[in-house]
């Protein structure tokens, strides 16, 4: 990698990890993103904000669900700015870090929470770890953990996205 491409890498990226990777030649860019999609056509798209925070509860992800399916599609949409529900974070070790506690199940009445997503039509929701206890600085995890509560979309997973926890 030129000196030039590294230095707009770490420009865009802005991260540490980034600024790290323009002193190692040949280093790839830390991923950001990861998508999944299942067999009908529905991708989840998983962006963190940063891969350095200084406290676990300062992880901010971007979630898209997008239709990339033929027919429309419903996705029960509820609970998928619940960090504790819609992300699985791990330590660099495998160990899960446990979430907060979910909030008060609902009973789903086919209407409430759920939306239909015309093809190509798409969904953005905010996030964050959803991480209630403080972690040990070091490395961990996060991925997309399915739509909660989706028969349909509740095994759709995403890859892992490394980020570290700095304090």
């Amino acid at each position: 990698m030129r000196l030039e491409q590294a230095a707009f890498v770490a420009l865009v990226l802005g991260s540490a990890c980034a600024r790290e990777a323009a002193h190692r030649p040949g280093a790839p860019p830390a991923a950001t993103s990861a998508t999944a999609s299942d067999p009908a056509g529905l991708e989840a798209d998983l962006r963190v904000a940063s891969l350095h925070v200084p406290r676990i509860q300062e992880l901010r992800a971007t979630i898209v669900l997008v239709n990339r399916g033929l027919q429309p599609r419903r996705v029960y949409v509820l609970f998928m700015e619940a960090g504790n529900l819609t992300l699985e974070v791990e330590a660099a070790s495998g160990q899960r870090v446990p979430g907060m506690s979910p909030p008060v199940p609902v009973q789903d009445d086919g209407v409430t929470g759920w939306t239909t997503l015309a093809a190509g039509q798409s969904l953005t929701f905010a996030s964050d770890a959803g991480i209630g206890i403080d972690v040990p600085a070091g490395r961990y995890r996060v991925r997309f953990a399915g739509v909660p509560a989706d028969p349909a979309a509740g095994a759709l997973r995403t890859d892992w996205i490394a980020f570290e926890v700095d304090h």
